[in-house]
């Protein structure tokens, strides 16, 4: 992260920082770390359960049909 006060850019830490603070790019890498893992089983339990409810709700609507 570098600190700019008064138009000079320094490696001031962010919270003495006086100016403002711009990130660089290896310090946003951290921040967007991504679970593969994760997201497949959130996904899977989400198509899961649309799928599930999805045929429920066909056959409840078959059955009021009749």
């Amino acid at each position: 992260m570098k600190c700019i006060t008064d138009g000079v850019i320094t490696d001031t830490p962010p919270d003495q920082c006086k100016g403002v603070v711009f990130l660089e790019p290896h310090d946003v890498i951290y921040a967007n770390s991504f679970d593969v893992e994760v997201f497949d089983m959130v996904f899977t339990a989400l198509m899961v359960t649309f799928f599930t409810f999805h045929a429920l709700g066909r056959v409840a609507k078959m059955m009021g049909r009749t």
